[in-house]
């Protein structure tokens, strides 16, 4: 299961890339960075859990919502700002 969750992260970060790009989103690259750096922190908890070193279920979860509603209602709501003034 936690292969699937990191799947369709990558898959979702790859379709909002593509998305943020046809935009010519000014933070297009850093916003890119944040993406990377997430899915090397998700590898490597992978990685650690696959291994047997003690990891807590709730410690993943944590992470993966902490993570996912700040960059939404962060970094996210950035680009859908940019994307509004594009249509006015």
């Amino acid at each position: 299961m936690f292969s699937d969750v990191i799947d369709y992260t990558v898959y979702h970060f790859d379709e909002e890339e593509k998305l943020l790009e046809e935009m010519n989103y000014p933070g297009f690259y850093e916003h890119k960075s944040i993406h990377i750096r997430f899915k090397h922190k998700m590898n490597r908890l992978k990685e650690e859990f696959m291994s047997g070193e003690v990891i807590l279920r709730t410690e993943i979860m944590s992470t993966l919502k902490n993570w996912l509603t700040d960059h939404i209602m962060n970094e996210d709501k950035n680009y859908a700002g940019f994307k509004m003034k594009g249509r006015a």
